[in-house]
């Protein structure tokens, strides 16, 4: 995963470096990563994307009350 886009999950989901490289820690070391390794990793982190997403919109719908 390019260093860019670990920036932007950062900044969007308010992930910290710390949690970023205890997740990258559970790669694998003992040989190159898979893309099925690295899909594994992103979908746990587009899950935590999406429920702040939900998070957000449910705090938008609350602002007309």
């Amino acid at each position: 995963m390019a260093a860019d886009r670990i920036h932007r999950l950062c900044a969007a989901d308010r992930l910290t470096l710390e949690e970023i490289g205890d997740e990258l820690g559970k790669l694998p070391a003992d040989r190159v990563q898979s893309r099925r390794d690295w899909s594994r990793l992103s979908s746990a982190w587009a899950k935590r994307i999406d429920q702040r997403i939900a998070e957000l919109q449910r705090l938008r719908s609350g602002f007309g009350e």
